[in-house]
């Protein structure tokens, strides 16, 4: 289904508060495509221009407003209105959604109660990926359509994070066929089934088989520590040592694994260690870290051409992703 988006401000020279990634993603959930995207000056004119464009459409304006707005250009709508937690309103009209949404409210909770597409089939869901390209996403994706019945897919991402929307028509089977073949297709880069990012599904893993983790951080200097405890309120609990020391000896797998076995004399509590060493030259990050059980160390290398910032947020999400994958080894996947 295919939408028009207008955000009406005083001043379209200032930024407006809309937060562009959370819209992206909630129209994706529902495999919307976005025809037009348009800032537009707060008066009677633009409104009458976008109400004019015709289809669906969804009009971000401030709260105070939208009454008014309605009022000024209730003969242009429908009375077939409803409206969700007093403050979205929507009209329907020759079979389309005109959606009113105050920007300055918790815009985000209410546009994601409403059915943005009524076309969308009985089946959903979606993965979280990493270490693989939106346009290799969008490829895979395509093979499997008339594989499965009524297929429509949305991903959004970029740098090697990937989310997949997906919806299809399926029987109501345990077994589910449509989502074990997408799943199979991108089984090495799936770290999540639902809305947990990398950090959260970490700790959700790290609780569940209660794990309590040591972390050793060298090259990375306490950004992986710091991007862990980011969105995981009480997961410093879990955390029985913490520390930032280099390796002091040549950069090699052996060393970094030979280091990573005294993390677990150092503190006795510790069930599953991760050590993250390195060195960044010529806008070059080498990074070198081990993760695991006293019984089963894995060591890993990447390495990252970038400028500085951006090369340590990819080592850093491949540090995590990594642990996830060590985390599920042997075990139900969660």
């Amino acid at each position: 289904m295919k939408y028009k988006i207008f955000v009406f401000t005083d001043n379209v020279f200032q930024n407006v508060d809309l937060d562009l990634n959370s819209l992206s993603r909630i129209l994706a959930s529902f495999n919307v495509t976005v025809q037009m995207f348009s800032i537009m000056e707060n008066n009677q004119s633009s409104f009458e221009n976008a109400l004019g464009q015709g289809g669906n459409l969804i009009l971000f304006c401030q709260n105070q407003q939208i009454d008014k707005i309605i009022i000024d250009n209730i003969s242009k709508l429908s009375n077939d209105k409803n409206i969700i937690d007093e403050e979205v309103v929507i009209f329907k009209k020759d079979g389309n959604k005109i959606i009113f949404v105050p920007y300055d409210s918790n815009w985000q909770a209410m546009l994601s109660k409403i059915n943005l597409n009524e076309n969308r089939a009985n089946k959903t869901c979606q993965f979280k990926m990493f270490g693989i390209s939106r346009t290799k996403v969008l490829q895979d994706m395509q093979s499997l359509v008339g594989q499965i019945d009524d297929l429509k897919f949305s991903v959004i991402g970029n740098e090697l994070m990937v989310e997949l929307f997906v919806s299809y028509s399926g029987s109501e089977d345990l077994i589910d066929e449509g989502q074990i073949k997408i799943a199979s297709m991108f089984k090495n880069y799936i770290y999540s089934e639902n809305s947990l990012n990398l950090s959260q599904t970490l700790c959700q893993l790290a609780r569940l088989k209660d794990m309590k983790l040591s972390i050793c951080e060298g090259i990375t200097g306490g950004a992986l520590m710091s991007e862990i405890c980011l969105n995981n309120r009480g997961v410093s609990q879990g955390i029985v040592f913490s520390k930032l020391k280099f390796l002091n000896k040549e950069l090699t797998a052996e060393n970094v694994y030979e280091q990573t076995l005294t993390m677990f004399s150092d503190s006795t509590d510790t069930s599953f260690a991760i050590n993250v060493q390195g060195e960044y030259e010529n806008d070059t990050l080498t990074c070198i870290y081990a993760i695991g059980t006293a019984n089963s160390i894995d060591v890993y290398k990447n390495v990252f051409k970038a400028e500085k910032e951006k090369a340590f947020k990819f080592a850093i999400n491949a540090i995590m992703f990594n642990i996830v994958k060590k985390m599920r080894q042997n075990s139900l996947e969660i």
